[in-house]
């Protein structure tokens, strides 16, 4: 994480939904205009608590969008 600040890396909270045992944050990441592509755009962070404290930390990155007229999307065949 360090490095990814260091690059200019940001965090921007999107929602936030918590209660005794489980939050989750949806956050926008920010990429340097240097490397606009440096991170995945978005992430979910999953935390499991124990005793009012996090026990388990889980990340889940969003994947980037397909480019506009690419050939993302395929027709089934018959």
């Amino acid at each position: 994480m360090d490095c990814d600040l260091e690059a200019g890396v940001r965090q921007k909270l999107v929602s936030a939904v918590t209660s005794h045992d489980l939050t989750i944050w949806e956050v926008d990441l920010v990429n340097p205009p240097s490397n606009p592509r440096h991170y995945p755009p978005a992430v979910a962070w999953l935390m499991t608590l124990k005793d009012g404290r996090t026990h388990e930390l889980r990340l889940f990155h969003a994947s980037w969008p397909e480019p506009a007229g690419s050939d993302a999307v395929h027709e089934a065949k018959a």
